[in-house]
């Protein structure tokens, strides 16, 4: 059985047409990231947000790989969950968001962890 560890955990309103980054986290120990996101009530017009996982060799880097299963999209669907698991291809993780849309709002819930 997979040992798995929180390393990131968010929940609260993401709004306005914007794009945002959180820290690197070491993640080199772990085999995999797993990232869950749970969609509550969405408002605006054609409303967007895509939930990312980068990954980089330092972590003073401004920029990630984004691997292709990596990335969640939730395009104007309120009460929706999805996760996604990504093999780790870099000593460090982060989520990287952007929100699109006319007036924009997700309440979200947001957890990753780590899996040996």
């Amino acid at each position: 059985m997979a040992t798995r560890i929180v390393l990131y955990d968010f929940e609260g309103t993401v709004t306005a047409t914007t794009t945002g980054t959180d820290g690197w986290i070491n993640v080199g120990q772990f085999r995999y990231i797993t990232m869950g996101v749970k969609i509550g009530a969405v408002s605006g017009t054609n409303p967007r947000l895509e939930a990312k996982i980068q990954f980089a060799d330092r972590d003073d880097q401004s920029t990630g790989l984004e691997p292709a299963e990596g990335m969640l999209d939730f395009h104007d669907k309120s009460d929706s969950t999805a996760w996604m698991r990504v093999p780790v291809i870099g000593q460090y993780a982060r989520v990287h968001y952007t929100v699109a849309g006319s007036s924009p709002a997700y309440s979200v819930s947001l957890r990753g962890a780590g899996e040996h």
